[in-house]
């Protein structure tokens, strides 16, 4: 009985130590490229300075003023993924889109 609590013990004590790699990605607005860093602000106002290579996956074309979201670990990019496009450079689009179905012409 003593061993099997023991061994139970020392189990749980190394699961305890062995914890796994999950991290939040991070959502925010993508404030700048600076040279191989993604800067990011969060939805809660903090500074993301995140690196990024040739490994980093990319969905989506990211720039500055972009809503993204990057799977990073231990401040390395894994991936991104642009989430919105700038607000701006879309109101033409919609617009010219709105004024198309307006006039009866959905081309």
């Amino acid at each position: 009985m003593k061993r099997t609590i023991l061994g139970i013990a020392a189990v749980l004590a190394l699961l305890s130590w062995v914890t796994p790699g999950f991290a939040k990605p991070i959502n925010g607005t993508l404030e700048k490229i600076d040279g191989s860093y993604y800067v990011v602000m969060d939805d809660e106002g903090n500074e993301h300075r995140i690196h990024f290579d040739e490994t980093t996956r990319k969905t989506g074309e990211p720039d500055a003023g972009m809503l993204v979201e990057i799977d990073e670990n231990n401040g390395h990019a894994k991936s991104i993924k642009v989430v919105e496009a700038d607000i701006s450079e879309t109101e033409g689009m919609d617009h010219n889109m709105d004024k198309q179905y307006q006039e009866g012409d959905p081309e």
